[in-house]
């Protein structure tokens, strides 16, 4: 019941895990790395890049292509990035916007497919020399590409050894004034909600976690689901896993019980992470309750050794938690703080499991996907750099959420890679009014915003009644 993934050249091997059994996926992915749109533009003087996940017949409006030249001075080469779907067009056709399109993109455009064919033409080639320019490796891989495509049996990267962790935040920390860098913003339910970490701060944080995550048994090799909501607590937690060679497996936290045991049993996750509440729009859901609901079924209770619960309102000077303790419950906060802020990266070979990510079961069984460590990391890196023209200093705000492949690269692992600014949001667009967004972007200065079209769809109908 597995379907074989062909997209042009693969930079990742996906394995295909079911809820019964587990099997290899001999096929690679990469195609999306080089599928970009192009042309120039712009939206506002605040907003480099916006992006919106293209639907299935929307025509095609240009932005911005690869490569890139060098950026302008100028705010109104900014550029924009986004299908437009709501003009009448015949069926099949394809139309350049004229407030978007310009002569420069046809050079542009030959660039691209310049590109494109040096990836195909000789993948080994191509990748090697990406995965050197965008990756540290602490030992160098002997081949790029290792086996067939053709034949799906092959490897990347064969003999390297990296960390994602130590590519996404050590690095940066390492740079000389790069621990002062600010590395993530996070905004909660309140618009004034909010919390900055430099790099540095994230270093402190990721590593306290890990040395927490240690201390509970965890080790190289293990599965950690983590169902959490969009709090910082959940990208240092994936990076923590990262950082010790865990695999982790992000559940979308607006999951019932039983789809969350359902991937538990899967993984054979005998570590769950969570916290006890999320809120969005003023509304509290109370997330503590639905693990405890998804340990008595599928026999997870079984599987689980340990639920390790942040709380969002933690006070240092109780000694009672918020929520009912239960046999295999640990309060994370005290275990955290009680860390030490350093904790050395483990070294990973390129094929090695980074995360799975399952998908969402609407037409079956979930089935759980894994990323290995050398290719996701280059081809998050490369897709955030080369698609949204992401360089040190920009303020990326992608506002999917980690449950999603598009939470895992443009919010975590892509942004930090290229030495960014990452944006956090918990909230929703309508709460407190359908100008969130765009309060958001004037007040935290971000220059690219990415986002889908459910979401501006849903703000349309206000109009101008929001500003």
């Amino acid at each position: 019941h597995t379907k074989k993934f062909s997209v042009d050249r693969l930079d990742a091997s996906i394995k295909i895990i079911g809820v019964k059994n587990t099997r290899m996926l001999k096929s690679r992915w990469t195609g999306c790395a080089l599928c970009f749109l192009l042309g120039t533009s712009s939206l506002t003087s605040s907003v480099d890049s916006f992006a919106v996940s293209k639907g299935r017949n929307s025509p095609l409006t240009f932005a911005r292509p690869f490569p890139s030249s060098k950026p302008s001075s100028s705010s109104s080469s900014s550029s924009c990035l986004f299908a437009e779907g709501d003009k009448e067009e015949e069926e099949g056709s394809q139309y350049a916007n004229s407030e978007v399109y310009d002569a420069k993109s046809q050079t542009l455009l030959d660039a691209y497919k310049a590109e494109h064919l040096a990836s195909v033409s000789d993948p080994c080639l191509y990748w090697s020399k990406l995965a050197k320019e965008y990756l540290t490796w602490y030992h160098p891989f002997d081949k790029g590409l290792h086996g067939s495509l053709e034949e799906g049996n092959v490897s990347w990267f064969a003999g390297g050894k990296l960390n994602m962790c130590y590519n996404a935040i050590d690095r940066h920390v390492l740079r000389e004034g790069g621990a002062n860098d600010l590395a993530m913003i996070w905004e909660g339910d309140e618009p004034t909600d909010v919390q900055h970490f430099t790099y540095g701060d994230v270093l402190h944080k990721v590593s306290q976690i890990a040395n927490a995550l240690k201390a509970q048994g965890v080790k190289k090799g293990d599965v950690v689901t983590i169902y959490m909501p969009m709090i910082p607590e959940l990208p240092f937690t994936m990076l923590a896993c990262a950082r010790i060679g865990a695999v982790h497996s992000v559940v979308f936290a607006g999951f019932s019980a039983e789809a969350l045991a359902q991937r538990v049993a899967a993984s054979s996750s005998k570590f769950l992470v969570t916290a006890d509440v999320g809120v969005r729009g003023t509304k509290q859901i109370h997330l503590k309750d639905i693990v405890d609901d998804s340990l008595t079924k599928l026999g997870c209770s079984e599987i689980v050794d340990k639920v390790l619960v942040y709380e969002r309102f933690y006070d240092e000077d109780s000694t009672e938690a918020p929520y009912e303790m239960k046999e295999k419950d640990v309060r994370m906060n005290p275990l955290v703080a009680a860390q030490r802020p350093y904790c050395p990266p483990e070294w990973m070979d390129a094929e090695d499991d980074l995360f799975i990510l399952y998908t969402s079961g609407s037409t079956g069984m979930p089935k759980g996907l894994v990323h290995t460590t050398g290719g996701y990391a280059l081809y998050a890196a490369h897709t955030t750099k080369t698609t949204f023209g992401m360089k040190t200093g920009d303020i990326f705000a992608c506002v999917a959420d980690c449950g999603w492949i598009t939470g895992h690269t443009y919010v975590v692992y892509g942004p930090l890679l290229n030495g960014g600014t990452t944006f956090l949001f918990e909230s929703t667009p309508l709460y407190p009014d359908a100008g969130r967004y765009w309060d958001m972007v004037q007040r935290h200065k971000i220059n690219i915003f990415y986002t889908a079209p459910t979401a501006i769809r849903s703000l349309m109908r206000y109009g101008d009644k929001v500003p």
